[in-house]
């Protein structure tokens, strides 16, 4: 059984790939933003760029997105807070943080994205990174299980030196 990227608990032909197949399926802005999450996962750029809201497509650099989704070792996908998105709304809010290894180190790509529904397709329109006196410092201990999702231990893991 292959678990979706997004962390839902499904597989991943129950959860992502059919919306990957056709974003029309994503029937509320969590379940699209879960997929672009997916998308950038699998490195499929003409998903990420085909439900992004048409007034911003210009400003995508698909060779810099290519090669972050691809230099990216991603661990998991946190989703913190949602308002309004659901299949009665035509739009709504959802914040994430994305866990994801780069260059040895561990990140956090921590942001509050709105989204937008036209003609019954969600797409992702703005996307904020909320300010760090908002943000709770992620704090870990040696022995406490890795932020990345291994099952290891941190100091096993990620907080190898």
């Amino acid at each position: 059984m292959n678990n979706c990227p997004c962390n839902s608990s499904k597989t991943y032909a129950d959860c992502c790939e059919p919306i990957h197949q056709d974003a029309k399926m994503a029937s509320t802005a969590e379940d699209l933003m879960r997929a672009r999450y997916s998308a950038h996962t699998k490195s499929n750029i003409e998903f990420i760029v085909a439900t992004t809201h048409y007034s911003i497509r210009r400003g995508i650099n698909l060779n810099e997105l290519l090669i972050w989704c691809k230099s990216a070792d991603w661990g998991r996908l946190e989703v913190v807070e949602k308002s309004n998105g659901t299949t009665a709304d035509d739009s709504g809010k959802v914040e994430f943080k994305a866990y994801y290894h780069q260059n040895g180190k561990e990140h956090c790509h921590h942001e509050i994205s709105t989204f937008k529904k036209e003609k019954g397709q969600w797409f992702f329109a703005d996307g904020i990174q909320p300010l760090t006196s908002k943000m709770k410092k992620l704090k870990i201990g040696r022995n406490s299980p890795c932020t990345c999702g291994s099952g290891k231990k941190y100091k096993q893991c990620c907080g190898k030196k």
